[in-house]
């Protein structure tokens, strides 16, 4: 479509005078949000459904345990990086939140009084992390453990 109404208009026989037509239309009055998750395990939206033209839209990402929110999409585009969307409807429009799972990696020390360690936290699952062991001064680092077994 061009944007353009074509109409084609046959009179037989063409009256005398002006002739004068009006065409109207309408605004949708409704526009359709759809909202949902690529991956339905990781998380969840609220707040897709249909809404009145020009009706603000407040969409949410909620991610599941284990998973972070990454970013919005539609028609394969990144158009927020916020797990909160706001916006008008003045279209029908398919979005999805997309999620990524994440892995929390806990460092303790054997000993406060040997040393510390630090860089522990909640990570994208398969990214880097980087963890710091520090001892403290008459002791070293001998090596990291889990569950006793040394990795």
């Amino acid at each position: 479509m061009d944007g353009y109404l074509r109409l084609a208009l046959a009179l037989h026989p063409l009256p005398a005078g002006d002739l004068a037509i009006a065409l109207s239309a309408d605004v949708p009055t409704t526009h359709a949000i759809v909202a949902g998750a690529s991956s339905p395990a990781r998380g969840r939206v609220e707040g897709a459904g249909d809404f009145a033209h020009n009706a603000a839209v407040n969409l949410n990402a909620i991610a599941n345990a284990g998973s972070t929110f990454v970013n919005w999409t539609e028609d394969n585009t990144i158009v927020s990086t916020s797990a909160q969307l706001s916006f008008s409807a003045t279209a029908d429009r398919n979005l999805a939140a997309n999620f990524q799972p994440t892995c929390t990696l806990t460092l303790t020390s054997s000993s406060a009084t040997m040393g510390t360690v630090s860089g522990g936290g909640t990570f994208l699952a398969g990214s880097n992390a980087t963890a710091v062991a520090t001892p403290k001064p008459g002791y070293v680092f001998v090596e990291w453990a889990e569950a006793g077994v040394p990795v």
